[in-house]
């Protein structure tokens, strides 16, 4: 049953008992065993000679030797395949290497082809201890010669085990990839590696690798499977497949002595890359799938020197490589450790740092030539947990000059990072759940995590900056989705001592800068200089909560601090055009120690200290704050030179940003001077974009603290717009310090309707008004107002309705609005200040408390207004009666809509199908009930026309072959009621013409017979006879019954040819040709009709002997008999028309 309810070990069991049975069929030779106890290595040992289309087994095996090595058997040919080793039971495992070919003898040459070779080991458990001073990998698949050509090779690990110590000697190089090592192509002008599987299933692999001497002049690597080139080739069809196995690799590795330098062994379970130089490299990869299934454990633990540059990773791909296209790595029920941190020495300061990856795609630097395309990563129901002192990222793509096309998709995963240890000096530490990153050009990346638990630890010292992310989106990366849904994380930036700069710019005094974030998505530039813009980006955050603690020590000694925290939930520093920013239901909790030393209060030092926490940031906190604290003018060049360059202002141009359903932000202390809270803060300039703020509520037993709109820095608003409704738990409308923020545009406003603040007495003294500023004012320009209000009517700047303020001393802060007009200030439009009727200590908002400047109160307009029944708000004097908010004369929800139950909807929708049919509107209700059975349609449609479907046809119910069939059945039987019906006239209409020939050879005239007998017997004998089609009506009835039946037949073969099964199939291919035959059956009835035109000729006629108004109706002179032989012209309401037809009677009658 497992196997049939798993296909990966379905695939796994094809993959294994194949190779099996092609052995047991063709016969195999059986492998001798080495059980010479006494020998460690094979190094005396003859290897044994295999040759291609043979099959050999080696059966229970019992030896001290781990590997037995099988070489190319002598042979002229160019060619080695067909070649399977079969391993049970026993505890050596085979090492097939085409390396030993080229040495063993003379006679031997490389192949420079090998494909269709296969390694099957199973209930095999080896244990080996070695100390290795070069020679051949450590592995049971070796092609690392001048193959030029490697096809359809698979390696398969079953209920087998394998623990593996190595030790090197001083100086020695390493190989080990216990299951295969292929690097062919040395010499070769161009490589195809192409079809290779490997199986692990119910296994154990574990390698203690302890390296010595580790220098730059060898080539180490320690991996599970390598796959490498040395110069241009192609790797494609590559397949890994993991089930309910253990991976486990241990790597100590130690700094070689002077004047060597350290080389990276490039630690992995899966590493595929090019050993080629990475700007003259070649090789591309196409079309690979790893997968790690049903409880397969990745675990890698490395110690490496401190100026190691190793990355670690479950699975690398990309070194120097030119291009990977078509990628798939899947990562399901598993559970990654990867750690890799310094032996020693971890205090010095160096360029190099060890990182940590669970998946990477990666070239060797930001300058490298790789192109990735159409990746796809999936990790889910996983557990990972990372340590690494600098940079510890789960899922990393980075390093690129391209990236089209990545799906990243993290659902229902547990993750735990660390990260510290080590002095990175002027560096960065980073982590991530998800990073893509330094690539030149990024388009097409989707990137969602749901359903997440996420921990991180990060040293707060002993760096320039500390960041943590779910999602890190660095340098330029445009028309891309990022979505993060109901995902908790827990971050604790902590237990770090700030690093110091100065002596070594040689200058005079030291700096200590820290610069600590956290966030759920951060969107950033890796170099401030850069200039990318990103297009058409979208951020989405639902149901998210942010836990933040941040805190360092302060190093002794004169300092000046810079000191930045940030907390949010989204971060974006950088330039954006036409994007979306989307944050729902998400929560942040920020929360501080308790000593002066671990910066919970003011720093007793010169310089600069600031919290700043928001839902969405979106400008350069810590180039604001050079900029605008003039202690650390000093240093400003220092602080760019470090990060790239002087920093470009971040600029949004129609960026939408909403903040929606309950999005809150609560503080564990009351905040400090220096702690700016806001739901969102704006970059630099916003061009066109608009901020929507909606229904926050506080939560339970929290401090009212943040503003709606908060400000550090220069900030421009330019034509955009701010409309905050229904928000609680906050006790600023907006702030700006330290520099001007300016309203610029003629549709600049700022709207706030049904807000509740209440005053957060804090000692800060912006704080005791809803709009207040600090060392800096707001500026608003009338002039270009009053340039555009001719016309048409401009917007108030600022409008504030249905409000509700506590505990505030006024409106508006005195001199934070700084107002530049080119006309005397007036009450009428262009305004700055259009204040509906809002609650201020339970009345209405008094006019002397909207702010004791009177040069701005001219700006205000003030109406009177109500706020309910009860409170009412009496204006500013001179304010013209006429409110110009959105005030409400009385605030009364209205009530919700009934609900509709979907029975009524779609019996409703029956029943108007059903009349619709019947006045003649068939077509139209047919072509509804098609649109509702699509797998297009919306569910609410498909549910309201579900009930109509037979319209289409009655045997809808039976499926869509059944509604082909039963149209088509329903059509030919009433055709050929049709054709009978018509048949039977025809022969009716030659017996009654024969009769009439022979009974009635001559008539009497008309006025004979209506004069001179009863006029009730009278009989119109010159009826006219019509034709059976005529009367029939053929074939228009039946073209008619064809084009109502027709739409169920379209409908149900067009479904049934897609749905992919036999009969459905069989039904759209009879319904197509039906629909054929009935077009060509409609043009050809057409074509045939007889058309016959109308000719009008002269009648010789005279006029009446006597004149007919007995004929006219009402006359008082008219015989009765002829009465009643014009009975039509006597009904005639028209007199006129009944002398008409006496006028035919006389011509006729002459």
């Amino acid at each position: 049953m497992l196997l049939l309810n798993s296909p990966a070990l379905l695939v796994t069991w094809i993959c294994v008992f194949f190779p099996m049975m092609t052995t047991l069929s063709v016969g195999s030779i059986e492998i001798p065993c080495i059980n010479n106890t006494g020998i460690a290595t094979n190094s005396s040992i003859t290897p044994f000679p295999l040759v291609s289309n043979q099959s050999y087994t080696l059966t229970n095996c019992v030896s001290d030797v781990v590997f037995i090595d099988l070489m190319l058997g002598s042979s002229s040919s160019t060619v080695f395949e067909n070649v399977t080793v079969r391993v049970a039971g026993g505890n050596v495992l085979p090492r097939l290497s085409t390396a030993i070919a080229s040495s063993a003898t003379t006679s031997s040459s490389v192949p420079s082809t090998v494909r269709n070779i296969h390694v099957v080991v199973e209930q095999a458990h080896a244990v080996g201890e070695m100390i290795v001073s070069g020679g051949l990998p450590l592995t049971m698949v070796d092609i690392s010669s001048g193959t030029a050509t490697l096809q359809d090779i698979t390696v398969t690990f079953v209920d087998s085990s394998l623990r593996l110590d190595v030790a090197t000697a001083n100086g020695a190089a390493v190989v080990v990839a216990p299951m295969l090592f292929l690097r062919p192509g040395a010499g070769a002008a161009s490589v195809i590696l192409s079809g290779v599987t490997i199986s692990v299933v119910n296994s154990l692999l574990s390698v203690n690798a302890n390296i010595i001497g580790n220098s730059s002049s060898l080539n180490n690597m320690v991996a599970m499977a390598s796959f490498s080139m040395t110069q241009t080739g192609v790797m494609e069809l590559i397949e890994v497949l993991a089930v309910n196995s253990t991976f486990v690799l241990m790597m100590v590795s130690a700094q070689p002595p002077s004047p060597l330098i350290y080389q990276e062994c490039e630690t992995a379970v899966i590493s595929i890359r090019s050993d080629a130089n990475k700007y003259t490299s070649s090789v591309t990869l196409r079309r690979a799938s790893l997968i790690a299934d049903l409880n397969t454990n990745l675990t890698i633990r490395c110690r490496v020197p401190r100026a190691s540059s190793d990355i670690v990773a479950a699975v690398k791909i990309g070194s120097s490589m030119q291009a990977v296209h078509g990628v798939t790595i899947l990562i399901k029920d598993s559970f990654a450790v990867i750690q890799n941190i310094c032996r020693s020495n971890c205090s010095a300061d160096d360029a190099s740092f060890p990182r940590a990856r669970v998946v990477c795609f990666a070239g060797n630097t930001r300058e490298s030539n790789l192109m990735l395309s159409n990746i796809t990563i999936v990790a889910s129901h996983s557990m990972m947990i990372l340590d690494s002192p600098k940079s510890a990222l789960a899922v990393t793509v980075q390093n690129n000059a391209a990236l089209h096309g990545l799906f990243i998709n993290v659902l229902n995963c547990s993750a735990e990072v660390s990260s510290g240890n080590l002095n990175v000096g002027l560096s960065s530490r980073t982590q991530a759940i998800v990073d893509v990153s330094s690539s030149s050009n990024a388009t097409q990346v989707y990137v969602l995590v749901r359903q997440v638990n996420a921990t991180f630890f990060a040293e707060s010292g002993d760096c320039m900056i500390a960041l943590s992310a779910v999602v890190g989106a660095l340098d330029n990366i445009s028309y891309s989705r990022i979505e993060v849904v109901d995902v908790v994380v827990t971050s604790r930036t902590m237990n770090g001592t700030i690093f110091t700069i100065g002596t070594i710019f040689n200058l005079s005094d030291v700096l200590a800068p820290i610069t600590m974030g956290t966030s759920l998505v951060n969107i950033a530039m890796q170099s401030t200089a850069s200039l990318s813009v990103g297009v058409g980006l979208s951020i989405s955050i639902k149901n998210a909560t942010l836990d933040v603690l941040h805190a360092t020590t302060v190093p002794t000694g004169p300092l000046f601090l810079l000191v930045v925290s940030i907390a949010s939930i989204v971060n974006v520093v950088r330039l954006l055009t036409n994007s979306r920013i989307h944050v729902a239901n998400s929560h942040i909790a920020r929360s501080f120690p308790s000593t002066y030393l671990s910066l919970a209060g003011v720093i007793p030092s010169p310089g600069a200290h600031f919290n700043i926490t928001a839902i969405v940031n979106l400008f350069d906190a810590t180039s604001a704050i050079l900029t605008i604290n003039p202690q650390l003018a000093t240093f400003a060049s220092v602080m760019y030179e470090i990060s790239g360059g002087l920093p470009p202002t971040i600029v949004h141009t129609n960026v939408s940003t909403q903040i929606i359903k309950n999005c809150t932000v609560s503080y564990s202390n009351a905040p400090q001077q220096t702690d700016c809270i806001a739901l969102v803060m704006p970059p630099g300039v916003s061009n066109k974009c608009t901020y929507t703020i909606e229904d926050t509520q506080p939560l339970p037993s929290t401090r009212s603290v943040g503003s709606i709109i908060g400000v550090i820095g220069q900030s421009r608003l330019v034509n955009s717009s701010v409309t905050a409704r229904r928000i609680r738990g906050l006790c600023m409308l907006m702030f700006a310090c330290f520099k001007p923020t300016s309203f610029e545009g003629p549709l600049t406003a700022l709207t706030f309707t049904g807000v509740s603040l209440y005053y957060g007495n804090y000692g800060i003294p912006m704080h005791q008004h809803p709009i207040g500023t600090q060392d800096t004012s707001f500026a608003l320009d009338l002039r270009e107002r009053s340039e555009v209000s001719s016309g048409r009517r401009v917007p108030a700047c600022l409008t504030i309705t249905h409000s509700v303020f506590k505990g505030f001393t006024a409106l508006l802060m005195p001199d934070s609005i700084n107002i530049t007009s080119a006309s005397p200030p007036s009450r009428v439009s262009p305004t700055l200040l259009a204040l509906g009727c809002n609650v201020w200590d339970d009345v209405g908002l008094p006019h002397t408390l909207i702010t004791s400047n009177t040069t701005v109160l001219n700006y205000v307009q003030y109406p009177w207004g109500m706020y309910n029944e009860s409170i009412a708000c009496h204006g500013l004097p001179g304010t013209s009666t006429v409110s110009v908010s959105t005030t409400l004369a009385l605030h009364k929800p209205a009530p919700p809509p009934p609900a509709v139950p979907p029975g009524a909807v779609s019996t409703v929708t029956s029943v108007a199908g059903v009349i619709g049919a019947a006045a003649a509107a068939m077509i139209d209700a047919q072509s509804l009930v098609a649109l509702g059975r699509s797998v297009c349609a919306p569910q609410a449609m498909h549910e309201a026309t579900s009930a109509s479907q037979f319209l289409l046809s009655p045997f809808y119910s039976l499926g869509d072959y059944a509604m082909v069939f039963g149209n088509l059945g329903l059509f030919l039987l009433f055709h050929g009621m049709h054709r009978f019906q018509l048949y039977r006239r025809k022969k009716l209409l030659e017996r009654t013409s024969l009769a009439s020939v022979t009974l009635l050879p001559e008539l009497p005239s008309v006025v004979d017979g209506v004069v001179g007998g009863n006029p009730t017997a009278a009989s119109p004998l010159a009826t006219t006879i019509m034709r059976p089609a005529v009367s029939l009506k053929f074939p228009n009835h039946s073209i008619s019954m064809a084009m109502l039946l027709a739409p169920g037949v379209v409908n149900g073969g067009m479904r049934g040819i897609f749905s992919g099964e036999v009969v459905d199939t069989i039904g759209g291919v009879v319904a197509l040709i039906a629909v054929s035959l009935g077009v060509w059956w409609r043009w050809r009835s057409g074509n045939l009709r007889e058309v016959k035109l109308m000719r009008f000729v002269p009648w010789p006629h005279q006029g009446c002997v006597a004149p007919c108004v007995w004929a006219v109706s009402g006359s008082p002179r008219r015989p009765s008999q002829l009465v009643y032989s014009h009975r039509r012209s006597q009904a005639s309401p028209y007199p006129r028309r009944g002398a008409l037809a006496c006028g035919l009677y006389c011509a006729a009658s002459n």
